[in-house]
């Protein structure tokens, strides 16, 4: 594996506002917009909803989502949201991952890392959205709310409501090819799982 910044390993590593008053269960939900042919004048929208409500214990702890891997695959445009508890300092800590499990280094995901909030897209190591956080930290043992969006402006990270990070790129799930493999709490790349989340997820 080569050296990135979403690393767990020792060899290599990893608007849209909250809504006030959501439902503790609803925590990492999947706003997902799927592209309808210019013809049709609007674009339809579909939602993968995860309730999770659980600790993750940063080492074996996940959810697999790996049967919905094919609905989101050819996304173009949507966003990621999260409500998170941790007190990690660690990197590469994922709340959500997507990737093509017989390559190194092709995945989307949405992690803590060292505090800060981390979002990457790469398809066969070749990056194309790379964005941190500031503010924070954020792995102050307080419950956070982050959201990613992705569309036609770029991409636009969100925590607790403020604009915490910006990129020109308007990649989203469709640049990581093969994908077929999805979890909440990790990610698995060709070498095997990694990137296990330490702390709740609402």
């Amino acid at each position: 594996m080569d050296h990135h910044p979403m690393n767990g390993r020792s060899r290599a590593r990893p608007g849209l506002a909250a809504r006030a008053g959501t439902a503790a269960a609803v925590a990492l939900a999947l706003l997902l917009s799927l592209l309808m042919p210019a013809s049709a004048g609007h674009a339809a929208t579909a939602t993968l909803n995860y309730p999770v409500n659980q600790p993750f214990n940063g080492s074996s702890t996940f959810l697999d989502k790996s049967a919905d891997v094919s609905g989101v695959a050819n996304l173009t445009q949507g966003a990621i949201a999260v409500r998170f508890r941790s007190t990690s300092s660690a990197v590469a800590k994922s709340f959500f991952s997507a990737s093509h499990t017989v390559d190194e280094s092709s995945n989307l995901s949405f992690s803590l890392n060292g505090g800060s909030v981390y979002f990457e897209n790469r398809e066969n190591g070749a990056y194309a959205t790379q964005v941190t956080s500031t503010g924070g930290p954020y792995n102050d043992g307080v419950w956070h709310t982050a959201i990613l969006t992705v569309g036609a402006e770029g991409t636009r990270l969100y925590v607790d409501g403020s604009v915490r990070a910006t990129h020109q790129s308007t990649r989203f799930f469709a640049n990581v090819r093969d994908l077929n493999g999805m979890w909440i709490g990790r990610n698995v790349d060709a070498q095997g799982a990694q990137w296990h989340y330490s702390g709740d997820l609402d």
